[in-house]
């Protein structure tokens, strides 16, 4: 079959071509990881034809990329109302009637107050300390603000459903990867505006 691995119709193999393995890698994508399906249709004498099917649950979006301490973690840009540069002072912690819950930090933007939370702080990440950049969402008409080390870059990904049951949890929409082969977690920061208030640090 052409997608066994090893199947090549090279006799010779050189640095591109002859090890069999790329409709291999293809099928396995295809029909493994993305759970759809890959045929195959050969005619003689006109051609072969090769059809790829996958799950309407793989959506290709368009996300920011971004760094929260050491992790790179990506969020839909259609999400995203604005991303600021956090300048010293500009966030204050609010005052809060004694037995109150914990309240998060709030910035002024263009007349508006944006409650500010620390990513890292809110997925045990790190402590937000080198937190430079905010990116801005609207949850229920109000503004929200997560902080975060420093953007990345702008991407258009293919989204897969997360299967482990350890990461069901609100705010993880599912997992991507950025061409390095490593997963790459994709944030629903609505679902995580929702998340009880991190206690700041004393």
């Amino acid at each position: 079959m052409l997608t066994s691995s090893g199947f090549s119709t090279r006799d010779v193999v050189t640095r591109t071509s002859g090890r069999g393995l790329g409709l291999d890698i293809v099928r396995q994508i295809a029909a493994g990881d993305l759970g759809g399906e890959l045929a195959v249709s050969t005619t003689p004498g006109a051609g072969t034809a090769f059809t790829l099917r996958v799950p309407l649950t793989i959506a290709v979006v368009e996300v920011f990329s971004f760094l929260c301490g050491r992790q790179v973690l990506v969020t839909p840009v259609s999400s995203v109302e604005e991303i600021f540069e956090l300048r010293p002072g500009q966030d204050v912690l609010p005052p809060v009637a004694s037995g109150a819950s914990s309240p998060v930090r709030v910035a002024e933007r263009r007349g508006e107050a944006i409650a500010l939370r620390s990513l890292g702080t809110l997925l045990a990440i790190d402590d937000g300390a080198g937190a430079r950049k905010a990116i801005v969402i609207r949850r229920q008409g109000a503004l929200v603000g997560f902080t975060v080390d420093r953007m990345l870059g702008r991407h258009e990904v293919v989204v897969r459903p997360v299967d482990d049951v350890l990461l069901k949890v609100p705010g993880i929409a599912g997992s991507t990867d950025l061409g390095d082969g490593r997963p790459t977690l994709v944030l629903d920061l609505c679902a995580l505006s929702a998340r009880p208030a991190e206690r700041p640090a004393s």
